[in-house]
């Protein structure tokens, strides 16, 4: 489901800066591509967290599902910006009966090409 309020905002930031980079993650999708583990953050956070910290290389403290999705979500916008991850996955082409929507413009869906599994 799409809001109103998200789309609201980017507009309104890509006004006082056109060269804004719009990025979006599935947090916990990219948590089974990292830790090929079922997200559990309720029964298993504490692995969880491990693996949030070291892929940020600091000491994590993340009192909440959201807070935990929002961190690997930052981790993945700032690996896309910085360039680790390349693999843009909504510049990956289309089938014939495909096509990705943009109600905000161009962004961007940053994704590790290959990342070692953490267990």
């Amino acid at each position: 489901m799409l809001s109103l309020n998200g789309p609201s905002v980017v507009i309104e930031c890509q006004a006082v800066n056109p060269a804004l980079i719009v990025t979006e993650s599935h947090p916990k999708v990219l948590h089974w591509h990292l830790a090929r583990k079922k997200y559990d953050y309720a029964g298993d956070n504490g692995r969880m967290v491990e693996l949030l910290s070291g892929l940020l290389q600091v000491s994590v403290e993340a009192t909440t599902d959201h807070a935990w999705d929002a961190a690997l979500s930052a981790f993945a916008a700032f690996r896309g910006c910085y360039g680790d991850w390349d693999n843009d996955l909504h510049r990956l082409p289309t089938e014939a009966n495909e096509r990705i929507v943009w109600p905000c413009g161009a962004t961007h869906y940053y994704w590790p090409r290959n990342l070692p599994v953490k267990q």
